[in-house]
């Protein structure tokens, strides 16, 4: 899909840029017969990641989360921590939402710690290794895909595949990628 004159999909959501309110009022269709449509495919890329990962607890996350209407963070951080009382609110939520988007991007544990930080919390190097190897103990096939894809990668000189059988190049020396390219060619 390619969106341009004006790239729309570049525009802020309203709750990060109040004018952009605005702006998304000003966009209108040329002709009366026609519409705009806004769809968003919630954490689409995790839902790709769960299915292609074939990991039945990150499955059941989103049937719970789409089921009970419960954040799909939420839903996992109380999987990882087998804390049923886990809400929105809880710290230990954004540094899992940090750890499943960062690792579908090839990040390492350095990088998403500082990604997870805020200024009202330091999330360390050495608590978001814990928090990764919970996640990944927690949903294994996820950390399965990710090193398949690799291994994919180096195996056919830097091509993977999307589910629908679209070929994508990696530079095999940041194969740590692949995962990301079959993700987003899927998604």
């Amino acid at each position: 899909m390619s969106i341009r004159e004006p790239a729309l999909q570049t525009l802020p959501r309203v709750s990060d840029d109040p004018d952009s309110k605005i702006v998304r009022k000003a966009v209108i269709p040329r002709a009366e017969n026609e519409v705009l449509v806004s769809s968003d495919y919630e954490q689409i890329e995790l839902r790709v990641i769960a299915s292609l990962s074939e990991d039945p607890g990150l499955i059941e996350a989103f049937k719970t989360a789409d089921h009970t209407g419960l954040d799909f963070f939420t839903a996992s951080a109380r999987q990882v921590y087998g804390d049923p009382g886990i809400q929105k609110s809880d710290s230990r939520r954004p540094p899992i939402k940090t750890l499943f988007y960062a690792s579908a991007y090839g990040a390492g544990v350095p990088k998403m710690a500082i990604s997870a930080s805020t200024s009202e919390r330091i999330v360390t190097v050495e608590e978001m290794q814990e928090i990764k190897d919970r996640v990944f103990s927690a949903y294994p096939g996820m950390g399965r895909f990710v090193k398949d894809s690799e291994n994919i990668c180096r195996a056919n000189d830097g091509w993977v595949s999307t589910e629908a059988g679209r070929q994508l190049w990696v530079d095999p020396k940041m194969a740590y990628k692949a995962a990301n390219a079959r993700i987003q060619g899927t998604a």
